[in-house]
């Protein structure tokens, strides 16, 4: 289904992409320097781009891209090589607004983690010295409810679909209605007020919806088509932060596999494909040189960075991070927890010092980046003592760990999530776990299946489920797919001996939907007492599940 947009704003984009700039976008006709605010009355807008490859953008290498904003932003200002700390939105959102990685701030999915309250952000200081500050949010991830609203003035969150609606309209709105949300807040600000203003633009993640022109102009690629949507909003972003004399940070939160190692989106592996993102502040300082720069931005380098483009000190920001202009190299870490939460395969971490890579799994990868970009050869076995080096590096990251947050989601909101790929379940056991990348297999077996089901081809759908439950007997999320195809065709028996075996698998903080499906079947059946039983159980998490009592009056009435 199409992202809410326009017919304007589609006009809008395509004009960009036909080298026709719409005039309420910033023009594109030279690479004139902007002079740098003063860092003692400057505001400053973070732009943060949702599932964009470093390598998308034509600075970034690609011949076909059509980002003329982006491009001229790294052009006129300075191109960073930018680390992202994880492959999913709330977690490496967190370390951005924290300045920690993973470890120490304990969001490690979506869904299911909450920043905990005792976390400062970098907004709430700049608040207390007199900033305006506001967030600007168009997609469900990022949510008030997962703990990234604390200390923002205003945290525009609406991403809720005109009432009716349903699927991926309910859970995210066009980068269209971001900017304008932004812009708003802005004109109502008095000057001279400060401002630090979070606008997140989420058009360039599935479903890859871009108008036809747009496809037309990007070689029929529908990832660059969205990815040239995403410019034209950030284009319109920039000029109205120009026009207020504004400081501007552009960054990825994470990039997407498109087959890379195997994986179609994002989330199962921390390669470049998903952890290289775009990296920009604009314009140059004075005396640092415009232009493409090989020092690393990492995702925990925003709230020190920004503290020194505001004129505060860049050491007093919280967190771990330092200042991206700084020099000197720094390791950069990153981890995913997808795997082993959706799966039960292994969870993996990762750390990066200068153009050397170490990925802790099951089978240990090391890589050097500057002659092997696409990490294929694994070099752990040739380099011992780097490997090593690097591993010590990540275990003192990894030691400062916290008890995580959980959050039970309400049905609306875990519908929501769900609408966007992500699941909601939560897995805690500590055995060994398969690797991921010999699970590429399985994985595309699984996207196989997910594809049959949106299309309601339950039958065809059993094929590949049934070769994956063979294949990785102990992955929960197989399970539940199996049932849920079943169910839909009407075998309520097998339907149950799937939800059951999905729940005897490595027990969930919140198993709430095989459970919820296999009462519902239990219903169907007419085992009403074992239906209540699970209902019940769903209660005891969730006792605010509007649907769960109706199916708990329903069996109890039986």
């Amino acid at each position: 289904m199409m992202k809410p947009a326009g017919t304007a704003a589609v006009a809008a984009i395509i004009g960009l992409t036909m080298a026709c700039v719409d005039e309420k976008l910033p023009q594109v006709r030279g690479d004139a320097q902007v002079p740098p605010p003063a860092r003692d009355s400057a505001s400053l807008l973070l732009v943060t781009l949702d599932t964009f490859r470093e390598d998308a953008s034509g600075v970034g290498g690609d011949p076909v891209a059509r980002t003329p904003h982006l491009d001229r932003l790294a052009r006129t200002g300075i191109q960073f090589r930018g680390i992202a700390g994880s492959p999913l939105t709330l977690p490496s959102h967190a370390s951005m607004l924290t300045g920690l990685n993973g470890p120490a701030h304990g969001v490690r999915d979506n869904g299911t983690f909450r920043l905990p309250a005792d976390i400062p952000t970098f907004v709430a200081p700049l608040g207390d010295v007199g900033f305006a500050t506001g967030a600007f949010i168009t997609a469900f991830p990022l949510d008030r409810r997962f703990g990234l609203s604390r200390g923002f003035a205003v945290y525009d969150d609406d991403v809720a679909a005109p009432e009716g609606a349903g699927g991926f309209l309910m859970a995210q709105r066009s980068g269209a209605e971001g900017v304008e949300a932004w812009a708003r807040w802005l004109d109502g600000l008095a000057p001279p007020t400060r401002w630090f203003a979070w606008l997140h633009l989420f058009d360039a993640h599935q479903p890859y919806d871009a108008p036809k022109p747009l496809l037309m102009a990007t070689a029929d690629n529908p990832y660059r088509a969205d990815v040239a949507m995403t410019d034209g909003w950030l284009g319109r972003a920039v000029r109205a932060a120009t026009e207020r004399g504004s400081w501007v940070i552009v960054i990825g939160d994470h990039g997407e596999s498109l087959g890379d190692h195997g994986e179609g989106s994002h989330g199962i592996f921390i390669y470049e494909s998903t952890i290289r993102i775009p990296a920009i502040l604009w314009p140059a300082p004075d005396g640092e040189p415009p232009g493409l720069r090989r020092d690393v931005f990492r995702t925990i380098d925003v709230p020190a960075t920004c503290f020194e483009l505001l004129g505060l000190p860049p050491g007093d920001a919280p967190g771990e991070g330092a200042s991206a202009l700084s020099p000197g190299d720094r390791p950069a870490y990153m981890e995913t927890y997808y795997p082993f939460f959706h799966f039960g395969w292994s969870r993996l971490a990762a750390v990066q010092n200068g153009d050397w890579k170490y990925v802790d799994a099951p089978d240990p990868e090391l890589y050097d980046l500057f002659r092997d970009p696409g990490e294929t050869e694994n070099l752990a076995d040739e380099f011992p003592e780097r490997a090593e080096r690097l591993a010590e590096t990540l275990r003192d990251i990894s030691s400062r760990e916290r008890v995580s947050e959980s959050i039970e989601l309400d049905p609306a909101a875990r519908e929501a999530l769900e609408s966007l790929g992500y699941a909601t379940t939560r897995s805690e056991a500590s055995e060994a776990r398969p690797d991921p990348k010999r699970m590429v297999g399985v994985l595309r077996l699984m996207e196989t299946a997910q594809v049959l089901m949106a299309e309601g081809r339950w039958d065809e759908a059993l094929t590949p489920l049934r070769s994956l439950v063979g294949r990785d007997p102990r992955n929960k999320d197989a399970y539940q797919m199996l049932g849920v195809v079943h169910a839909r065709a009407g075998r309520d028996p097998q339907a149950a001996d799937s939800f059951l075996r999905c729940l005897e698998l490595s027990p969930h903080a919140n198993d709430r939907i095989p459970r919820f499906e296999l009462a519902s079947t239990y219903l169907r059946m007419g085992k009403n007492a074992e239906a209540i039983i699970h209902l019940k159980k769903v209660l005891d998490d969730d006792p605010n599940d509007a649907d769960v009592w109706y199916n708990l009056g329903v069996a109890q009435s039986r």
